[in-house]
């Protein structure tokens, strides 16, 4: 079991320098994709803000609650 999660994780740092090398080789191209992507999980969190401060809990959830949700799943 263990050299299958040893060739899983060594396919994987493949994958993601492959897909890495990829995308910087237009790096202005990139540089704006990941300035877009701060503007946007940005405004999520100011738009999360705005409603729990109006709201304070929804069901149970905390803005604290969410934003560990979201940082899971990104």
């Amino acid at each position: 079991m263990l050299t299958a999660v040893k060739k899983t994780s060594a396919l994987l740092f493949i994958y993601f320098k492959t897909n890495l090398s990829g995308v910087m080789e237009y790096r202005v191209s990139f540089l704006l994709q990941v300035f877009g992507m701060m503007i946007n999980n940005a405004s999520f969190i100011v738009f999360w803000g705005f409603l729990f401060m109006k709201i304070p809990h929804i069901k149970g959830y905390v803005f604290s609650d969410v934003m560990i949700l979201w940082a899971i799943c990104s």
